[in-house]
């Protein structure tokens, strides 16, 4: 029978501590759900902010980062879908925050040309 030392046992028992940590480490990511769901509530909330017209290389983003988010989950690659999910979420909110920008100083710029109109009405009378 072999004889292994007090020392040697510990060492063992290190080493299998160790890969057991390390295999547990590398274990798979939970599956993104809520990422997902927020990135394509983000993305309908982009669409009817109408991003297509005012962001479209934006909201181009965000539907292509949540397309490669699914291909990574259809993977198991839950990682690297959680990540693409959430740069889809952020070019969503990007697209979303332009367009309502866009529409801010597209409403501001009319306001101001109705104000115009009106001061030149009153100054004509």
């Amino acid at each position: 029978m072999l004889k292994i030392s007090t020392k040697s046992r510990q060492l063992m028992l290190v080493a299998i501590f160790s890969q057991v940590l390390l295999a547990a480490g590398c274990s798979s990511a939970p599956k993104p759900i809520g990422q997902l769901a927020s990135a394509n509530t983000a993305i309908s909330g982009a669409e009817t902010s109408e991003a297509i017209k005012y962001a479209p290389v934006e909201l181009d983003r965000a539907k292509n980062k949540m397309q490669q988010a699914n291909a990574a989950v259809k993977k198991d690659n839950n990682a690297e879908a959680t990540r693409y999910a959430d740069e889809s979420l952020a070019n969503a909110n990007l697209a979303k925050a332009k367009a309502d920008a866009s529409k801010a100083q597209i409403a501001a710029a009319t306001m101001e040309e109705s104000i115009n109109l009106l001061r030149k009405s009153l100054n004509l009378n």
